[in-house]
């Protein structure tokens, strides 16, 4: 490391370039993971305090249910090492709270049915407490997460949360973006307090204290040590072979965030929530996960269908009273491996909407062949505005799942004018079944262009699994219930 007394006269020391403001606002990891742990027991305890009331069972359990639950729960998210580190990875915190919940009730069922056998009914889980366990265990699954989410946000206002991190960039542009994506989604919990680069000078980078030491690299190591850290953050897309040699003097833990994040548009980055993309848990896929992703798609296409089934009913009618024509509409659209299919969806125009087309201004036929859609679209029935909006119109396409045509989670289902933009930014988009929901819906639906949406749909391609699948179709009910980015 160099000495401070001894530093070449035009080197700045990391002393001189980092304002006191690190001094008195640290980070406070223990007391940060002691929140999260408390949000994480009270919400599991609400569970089952919740699921108690409503069967009415197991009155002289109240408390050890509870405990033991929470106690679990915590347990696979402690495991899961959720508590170390402050920075969101809703992948992992999903995984753990999901196998944390099954783990509780193949144990109370495991109690249970080895004291009924002894014949001990009184003073331990018995079968008609399972109801009570199945409902907590999934609500928990779906509460923990939210609860930890609506946390960040809030303590992201406090300047000591998150973990402070060393950036590394050696481009001007991506030193920018990287540092003002974390600022924007400081709920993250990275916290960039140092940036390393290429640019030829010392200077702040979005009010982040830069350095300019990729050539120097006990510049970087000096800095590091003045600040404590242990954490840095970079960009694959940015860095060169001079600052992949810094990266590997340094002794820190890496948070390698993927290029999508740099190739969306400024408008994309600075609206929508980014969290699944940087999210850094590893993708999961092995030999099997095909099977298994097949075998979801049936089993909860066919359950939904049978469920949405009299809805679908409902629907068909009010759309037959509205307007005359069909009741459901067919487009062939492009599948896996380019194989075409005929997508459904519930009709949600006028009859003679391609005749009318044509007769539309020229403007809004240019943003039809850009888009695939037209916001505001004058053909679109009452009815087909509702649907649009609620996403009900897509209800048919549950069949297309059954059929093998569609997955319940994959990228969009893009139509044959689209197709130019497909070759040009992302053809590997068309290795995969298209999905009815997918990371575009989920990270701002209609809001985002074209392009963006390709980049998200390479985005899942390149890092699907099984967790991202089902946490991509819990945060689609929300984006459904609350109308987010419908047109």
């Amino acid at each position: 490391m160099a000495n401070h007394d001894k530093a070449p006269a035009s080197t700045t020391t990391a002393s001189a370039i980092l304002p006191s403001f690190y001094h008195h606002n640290r980070a406070k990891p223990l007391l940060t993971s002691a929140i999260m742990l408390l949000a994480d027991a009270g919400a599991v305890a609400l569970c089952w305090m919740l699921a108690l009331t409503l069967f009415n069972g197991g009155a002289e359990l109240t408390f050890s249910l509870p405990t033991i639950g929470a106690a679990v729960v915590m347990g696979m998210m402690t495991l899961s090492g959720l508590y170390a580190h402050p920075w969101a990875r809703p992948q992992a915190e999903f995984r753990a709270v999901v196998l944390g919940c099954a783990m509780t009730m193949l144990l109370f069922l495991a109690v249970s049915l080895l004291f009924l056998a002894g014949g001990i009914r009184e003073g331990y889980p018995a079968v008609a407490d399972l109801p009570v366990i199945f409902l907590a265990c999934l609500v928990s699954s779906l509460l923990v997460p939210w609860v930890r989410s609506v946390l960040r946000r809030q303590l992201a206002r406090e300047n000591w949360w998150g973990q402070p991190v060393l950036v590394i960039a050696d481009q001007v542009t991506c030193v920018r973006q990287l540092v003002g994506l974390l600022q924007r989604h400081s709920h993250i919990g990275l916290r960039p307090v140092l940036v390393v680069n290429d640019c030829g000078t010392d200077r702040k980078v979005r009010r982040v204290p830069s350095l300019c030491a990729i050539n120097e690299p006990h510049r970087v190591i000096e800095a590091v040590e003045y600040l404590r850290l242990s954490q840095m953050v970079l960009a694959s897309s940015c860095a060169t072979q001079q600052a992949k040699s810094v990266i590997t003097m340094l002794d820190l833990n890496a948070v390698q965030l993927d290029p999508t994040l740099f190739e969306l548009s400024a408008s994309t980055r600075r609206r929508q929530d980014l969290t699944l993309l940087m999210d850094t848990t590893p993708a999961h896929r092995g030999p099997a996960s095909e099977v298994i992703k097949r075998a979801i798609d049936i089993t909860l296409g066919t359950t939904l269908f049978l469920i949405a089934l009299p809805v679908m009913v409902v629907i068909a009618i009010l759309i037959k009273l509205e307007s005359r024509g069909d009741i459901v509409f067919r487009q062939k659209r492009p599948g896996r491996h380019r194989r075409s299919f005929r997508i459904l969806k519930f009709r949600t125009m006028r009859l003679n909407a391609q005749r009318e087309f044509n007769q539309l201004p020229a403007k809004l036929r240019e943003e039809f062949e850009k888009k695939g859609k037209i916001d505001g679209d004058p053909r679109i029935t009452r009815m087909g505005r509702f649907l649009r909006k609620t996403s009900l119109d897509e209800l048919p396409q549950l069949w297309n799942v059954i059929r093998g045509d569609m997955s319940l989670v994959g990228p969009r289902a893009y139509v044959r004018c689209q197709m130019g933009d497909i070759r040009k930014h992302g053809e590997d988009v068309l290795n995969v079944r298209p999905g009815i929901t997918g990371l575009w819906q989920v990270c701002g639906r209609n809001e985002v262009t074209t392009f963006d949406r390709i980049k998200l749909d390479r985005f899942y391609v390149r890092r699907q699994s099984l967790w991202l699948d089902l946490l991509i179709l819990v945060r689609t009910v929300g984006v459904v219930l609350w109308g987010r980015g419908a047109t």
